[in-house]
């Protein structure tokens, strides 16, 4: 299902990650180019994000795998975190249309994602299962295993159409186009840093008020992915401090992602249409999984505000 919550970020030898996570700040992401207009370094971070995009659908397009759908929703939706981070900084109506065009892109993947993830689950359990789980899940895994040769099928078969073509190239003129990036020179790292730190403030806020709710979760985890998505595309030089907060923030990414999974998994084998005896034990196993899973999310989710505890500018400043 992915990485356990349980996992933390590596440390070098000596220093714990919460002694460098004193060493903290803002404005390590955004040491360099100083003297960089804002715009142009916005139109530098965009062409680079839909450099990579472009990659990915290309490869995607030539080969459709569980590896090429996932590298092209990871790179739209990095895309779309930058967009929406700098939308103050951009011209409103392209900005509109260029992430309401990627959102279209993975909306498309979504399905053989879905497919492919339970398939996955199922696969795992039916492997490491014990008794009656390992029954249940070898009896539906033929199932999911067809589920998602239909979905891929589905997928390569809208792919092979002109308009998938031209949504690609559509993309790629959006990101070129003159009036995205309005005018700018003000020097970027300042701008950039009270962005990124707007990003940070959202994100600290909604994990203090974290709570149970599988729906709330997944919205945190949204915020944690748009966080490290803007982060990691600000185009800064990494450093010691970065990297950790990087590597914090996909590990709770990977964790909030679990959860997320197996709160699918649960409800889309309620939502069979077979005697509830054929899944009951996996379910139950499911259930079971729910208190551990969130106390490995709360134990994360303190080492985290731990490790931004001297951020508190970012609750008083409404950047």
């Amino acid at each position: 299902m992915g990485l356990s919550c349980a996992q933390a970020p590596c440390s070098p030898p000596g220093r714990s990650s919460m002694q460098q996570s004193r060493t903290f700040s803002s404005r390590s992401l955004m040491e360099p180019a100083e003297a960089a207009g804002l715009s142009a370094r916005l139109r530098e971070r965009i062409f680079a994000l839909q450099h990579g995009l472009d990659r990915a659908s290309a490869a995607l397009t030539s080969k459709a795998t569980p590896k090429s759908i996932h590298e092209v929703r990871v790179a739209a939706r990095r895309l779309r975190a930058f967009l929406r981070a700098f939308r103050r900084d951009l011209d409103p109506r392209s900005v509109k249309q260029y992430r309401r065009s990627l959102r279209a892109l993975t909306r498309d993947l979504d399905e053989a994602r879905e497919a492919d993830v339970t398939r996955r689950a199922i696969g795992q359990l039916a492997k490491d299962g014990r008794g009656s789980i390992r029954l249940e899940a070898g009896a539906l895994h033929g199932g999911v295993a067809e589920a998602y040769q239909a979905a891929l099928q589905r997928l390569r078969s809208r792919m092979a159409v002109a308009s998938w073509r031209r949504r690609l190239s559509s993309l790629r003129r959006l990101s070129m186009r003159p009036s995205l990036v309005p005018p700018n020179d003000e020097p970027a790292s300042m701008i950039i840093m009270r962005r990124v730190n707007r990003v940070r403030r959202r994100l600290l806020l909604a994990l203090r008020d974290a709570g149970r709710n599988p729906k709330g979760l997944h919205r945190l985890r949204l915020k944690v992915k748009q966080a490290r998505y803007v982060l990691a595309g600000s185009g800064a030089t990494p450093t010691l401090s970065a990297e950790l907060e990087l590597k914090a923030l996909q590990h709770l990414q990977d964790c909030l992602g679990d959860m997320h999974d197996e709160e699918n998994l649960r409800q889309s084998l309620r939502a069979r249409r077979m005697p509830r005896r054929a899944t009951r034990s996996i379910v139950e196993e499911l259930e079971r999984r729910k208190d551990a899973r969130f106390k490995e999310f709360r134990k994360f989710r303190n080492e985290m505000l731990e490790r931004w505890r001297d951020l508190d500018i970012l609750i008083a400043a409404k950047v």
